[in-house]
């Protein structure tokens, strides 16, 4: 897997007051990232979900494809233990993983999601510090999405040229595809307006007003975690998942099995449901 590292700095995010199916959410405001942080350059596939773990298989079966398509299922909960294993896995140890394991006494409210396992913590904590793999955070997934662009799509404003770079309702057979077949955006990230919607650690909640915030995880808690990007069976103009193709915020209530995968993040894009994983270097 290949990751792509973005340089701290500080960034504007969100988008103009008159951009089209624009959400009243995505107010333009500057963020700090105060680290260097790495993202995966594409989703992770139904194959690695898998050797993850094989209950999860039963659930890729829902959906049509091969096992080289981006993988969908996992909810924000299994994603974050995706993280945690792949980190098991990279040869980290229990001090570097981002996310504390469910025993760990800093952990809270173990057994307060509903329909899954039990030792599951509710507010997981990140301790975005550690070098071991999570989610983006969603500044981070953002700031690598546009890769320094400003227009409403990473290549510009037409969305005639959607297709091109994007898995969609409109050309994706309304199944996944594999992960770096559209074009990438300016960094070499793929997929980041369509094929799957993908996890990112926040809880969905306002932006804090006043200073510009460095390194922000979220709120300490909600109701909701959000997701980005776009899915292969959203069609134009507007998803109820949120907007199509763009930059524009969604969040899904939790536990649940919308179409997304997860990236890696030291931040990572491993690939939400489709989720990217993430790391700090």
């Amino acid at each position: 897997m290949t990751f792509i590292v973005f340089q701290p700095g500080e960034f504007i995010i969100g988008s103009p007051g008159k951009e089209p199916e624009r959400l009243d959410i995505e107010t333009k405001h500057p963020v700090r990232i105060t680290r260097p942080f790495a993202i995966a350059d594409r989703e992770i596939t139904k194959k690695e979900i898998t050797v993850f773990g094989e209950q999860h298989g039963v659930d890729l079966k829902l959906f049509p494809g091969i096992e080289s398509n981006a993988g969908p299922g996992l909810n924000w909960y299994e994603s974050v233990r995706f993280c945690r294993w792949l980190s098991e896995r990279s040869g980290m140890t229990e001090e570097n993983q981002a996310y504390p394991a469910a025993d760990a006494p800093e952990v809270k409210d173990i057994d307060s999601v509903p329909g899954l396992d039990p030792k599951i913590p509710r507010d997981w904590p990140l301790h975005i510090e550690r070098p071991g793999y999570r989610l983006a955070t969603e500044d981070e997934w953002e700031v690598a999405a546009r890769s320094g662009v400003r227009t409403r799509y990473f290549y510009g404003g037409d969305r005639n040229l959607l297709v091109e770079y994007a898995w969609s309702g409109v050309n994706s057979g309304n199944s996944p595809s594999d992960p770096r077949t559209r074009k990438p955006n300016m960094r070499g990230l793929f997929d980041m307006h369509g094929n799957m919607f993908e996890w990112v650690h926040n809880w969905a909640g306002a932006y804090p007003s006043g200073e510009i915030r460095s390194d922000w995880t979220g709120p300490a808690e909600g109701q909701r975690r959000i997701i980005r990007g776009g899915g292969f069976s959203v069609t134009q103009p507007f998803s109820p998942n949120g907007n199509f193709g763009d930059f524009g915020n969604s969040s899904s209530s939790q536990p649940s099995n919308v179409e997304g995968t997860s990236r890696s993040c030291h931040a990572f894009r491993h690939g939400a449901d489709v989720y990217r994983c993430g790391t700090s270097p």
